[in-house]
């Protein structure tokens, strides 16, 4: 059997909102000063190149630990999705973490693995750390 992750990470939210924006929802990512550092990304300068690097960490991290033997042994075929909502709080560990999927050893998995991720540090508005919400559909292909 052959196996093929696709993996993304979307920003959901923070605590802060601004009065000036025409659709805070749009574009709150953008009002985060400082956005949560992924260990090893330390050295990058700005919050795009930031994001980037924590999502191609988070990712390989995912494809790295991930059982696919989980969803094989389930005899679950073809295209495979787990929604996992989490936060990354002000002290830059994951926590309230919610996977949604098509089976509950796939979702204990899931929370499993985001439980092991690495602590980071924390994303900041106006110098002061804040909880930063996530949802990261873990999509995976399982083919014979």
């Amino acid at each position: 059997m052959k196996s093929l992750f696709l993996l993304s990470i979307i920003f959901m939210g923070v605590t802060v909102t601004s009065q000036n924006s025409p659709n805070p929802a749009e574009d709150i990512f953008e009002l985060i000063e400082k956005v949560p550092v992924y260990p090893g990304c330390e050295s990058l300068s700005n919050n795009e190149e930031l994001k980037r690097c924590m999502f191609k960490n988070i990712s390989e991290f995912i494809g790295e630990k991930f059982n696919l033997d989980i969803a094989k042994n389930l005899n679950l075929k073809g295209r495979q999705r787990i929604e996992v909502s989490f936060n990354i709080n002000k002290n830059g560990w994951i926590s309230e973490i919610k996977p949604r999927g098509p089976h509950p050893l796939l979702e204990e998995e899931a929370l499993k693995i985001l439980m092991s991720l690495p602590q980071m540090v924390p994303g900041e508005q106006k110098g002061k750390p804040v909880t930063i919400a996530y949802l990261l559909p873990i999509v995976f292909v399982i083919e014979e």
